[in-house]
């Protein structure tokens, strides 16, 4: 088969209502997706293609609420509420003129509430939950899942912390990894919610201008949705898989004096992954393969004097693998960044911003495909607030 597609027309408006007055906040929000595209396919590679034109019509319509009480002594109680409905419409007019129209809709509601409360002068513990579920769902896929969450914080001194957490997390299929939103992108309607589990302990100590943090972290993630091309097309789709990590993080930062600071960050982690339905829907062995990078060093320098700041970045990804099962080894990815800003009042900014300053040609994939990073480039820009 053969693809041809072109993109007609792409819509987006969003819309945002806040308040937020003696600890009660609500949003009012509206999101509106409107995609045109027309795409031709040729069934014996001859260039003559049937045409086919769709339409894709999503929107969201909901409410945050939220609400901090004062429980007295410190303590608090934040509780709150979401509501919001999706809509998609899909319309489709096949070479033969004939139309079909797919209508989706669902409800999806949160309840919850976090305790924070002050065990001692030194040591807080926060208690969260939270009820998540869907109803009114078109094809009846509704989800439900509640969710509980607990830190720990000791601070025996300004200087010194120590932390621990643990908890849930829950996260259903958007209506586009679901159904599909756009030319190149199939949904999936048999998708999963991704369910995970997440640990994590860590310090921090401040000496004199430095700062130091260590943290111990462990995750996995039950059905996590993935996007997947499938074979022979130039098409993606949606799949789930479940996902491990267990990983350890080094930050140190300086303020050097004379508006000069500073930064480096270190970790090192094995992030896994075990594939068990691909693309076309076949079951897979469910072996666990590696993915990403173990090794991860990160940086940068700032100086701040007077109208001028400047910053610089960079980021180097060791120990990678293809995330296919042949698990073949990639080169380390090495991304560089410099921003140059002058502002000459208070309401002008002049920025040059540069980035891949070595011209480095990475990798950024982890699949069988190979995608490049981009080139050498640059920005110079300038913003006006008034």
């Amino acid at each position: 088969m053969d693809y041809k597609h072109a993109l007609l027309g792409y819509d987006e408006n969003i819309m945002r209502l806040h308040y937020d007055r003696d600890g009660l906040s609500a949003t009012l929000f509206y999101n509106l997706f409107d995609h045109k595209a027309d795409s031709y396919t040729s069934r014996r590679y001859n260039n003559v293609f049937d045409h086919t034109a769709t339409e894709s019509y999503a929107k969201a319509l909901g409410i945050d609420l939220q609400k901090e009480w004062r429980l007295g002594g410190k303590n608090t109680l934040l509780t709150g509420a979401n509501l919001t409905q999706d809509s998609l419409e899909y319309t489709a007019i096949n070479a033969a003129r004939k139309k079909t129209t797919q209508d989706y809709r669902r409800n999806v509601y949160s309840l919850f509430a976090s305790w924070n409360v002050n065990l001692s002068s030194a040591s807080r513990l926060t208690l969260s939950a939270r009820e998540t579920w869907t109803a009114g769902a078109t094809d009846a896929r509704n989800f439900s899942r509640f969710t509980p969450e607990i830190q720990y914080l000791y601070k025996p001194n300004p200087t010194t912390s120590y932390y621990l957490k643990a908890g849930q997390s829950f996260k259903i299929p958007t209506f586009g990894q679901l159904y599909g939103t756009s030319t190149h992108m199939q949904g999936n309607d048999k998708l999963k919610p991704q369910i995970g589990t997440h640990y994590e302990i860590g310090f921090k100590k401040d000496i004199k201008n430095q700062t130091w943090r260590v943290a111990l972290y462990n995750y996995a993630i039950k059905d996590e949705i993935e996007s997947s091309p499938i074979p022979h097309t130039d098409d993606y789709t949606y799949t789930n898989e479940d996902i491990r990590n267990t990983g350890l993080e080094v930050a140190w930062e300086a303020d050097c004096g004379e508006g000069l600071g500073v930064n480096l960050g270190f970790s090192y982690s094995r992030p896994q992954k075990r594939q068990k339905v691909d693309a076309v829907g076949t079951v897979t062995s469910g072996d666990w393969l590696n993915y990403y990078g173990r090794i991860q060093l990160s940086g940068g320098l700032d100086w701040k004097k007077n109208k001028w700041e400047t910053a610089f970045r960079f980021n180097y990804l060791g120990c990678r693998t293809r995330d296919i099962a042949s698990q073949d080894s990639l080169k380390p990815q090495f991304f560089t960044n410099l921003q140059i800003i002058y502002r000459p009042t208070g309401t002008d900014k002049l920025y040059f911003t540069m980035d891949n300053l070595l011209d480095r040609r990475d990798i950024v994939s982890t699949s069988s495909s190979t995608f490049y990073a981009l080139g050498r480039n640059f920005m110079l820009g300038y913003e006006k607030t008034f």
